[in-house]
């Protein structure tokens, strides 16, 4: 993928990003993050019509580098299809990954997305959150399957056979969608607190992640009554 001077290289084994410095361009690094450095990642899709962006964002395991962030040319790139082929090597890294084609540009319109994600509710049925996830937003691996689903506002939590993944949508709008990765090699504690009194209606559940620079847990608030929390806590502690 090429952007202005630079250019990023997805290979069997590495992210190699060519970096071009200075006014002259004869300054050029290549720095390598190996697929087996990455501990979670995000994908997310373009906004409106001033927002000609799609962007990745990862982190590594190395305290010292900052997150790479990659943006992408919405109508020219397919930010489902580069998801999901790092999915697939960070995931399942002996399967074959399938190839994002150039020039086809994908999530550019999100208004199917936003109508299944606009219904309020908590927990809800995983074969119907998997089919879209195959369909409206395909992010999901061929082999992999969602076993719990948490829907609240907007926004959807997902726990599959291979990572948890969070869907968050951004904006008034809401057409900016960013789906977040986090491999369960890469959860370093969670936390599953049941509701307390009369006003306290929200149970929670807290998620930290092994990125060095990530201080603050993943959070989930879910209506008391309306989310099975030992099974949430069986489901992650069965996958950590």
């Amino acid at each position: 993928f090429k952007l202005g001077r630079d250019t990023t290289v997805f290979t069997t084994t590495r992210i190699l990003v060519i970096d071009v410095h200075g006014m002259s361009g004869k300054r050029v690094e290549h720095r390598s993050l190996p697929y087996g450095a990455i501990l979670t990642f995000a994908a997310e899709t373009a906004g409106g019509k001033l927002d000609n962006d799609a962007e990745l964002v990862i982190w590594s395991r190395c305290p010292w580098l900052n997150p790479l962030k990659i943006d992408f040319a919405k109508k020219e790139v397919d930010i489902y299809a580069v998801q999901v082929f790092l999915a697939s090597k960070v995931l399942d890294p002996r399967a074959p990954a399938p190839v994002p084609q150039p020039g086809q540009g994908g999530a550019g319109d999100t208004s199917n997305l936003l109508n299944w994600l606009g219904n309020d509710a908590v927990q809800v049925d995983p074969g119907s959150v998997e089919r879209n996830l195959r369909t409206i937003a395909p992010v999901l691996l061929p082999d992999e399957h969602v076993e719990m689903a948490f829907q609240l506002g907007r926004d959807i939590f997902t726990l599959t056979t291979k990572r948890l993944l969070d869907v968050n949508v951004k904006g008034m709008s809401g057409k900016r969608v960013e789906f977040t990765t986090i491999p369960y090699t890469s959860i370093g504690a969670f936390a599953v607190q049941s509701a307390g009194g009369r006003f306290d209606r929200d149970a929670e559940l807290l998620v930290w992640n092994k990125v060095p620079v990530q201080q603050h847990p993943l959070q989930l608030d879910l209506r008391k009554g309306r989310a099975d929390l030992f099974a949430i806590q069986s489901c992650l502690a069965a996958k950590v």
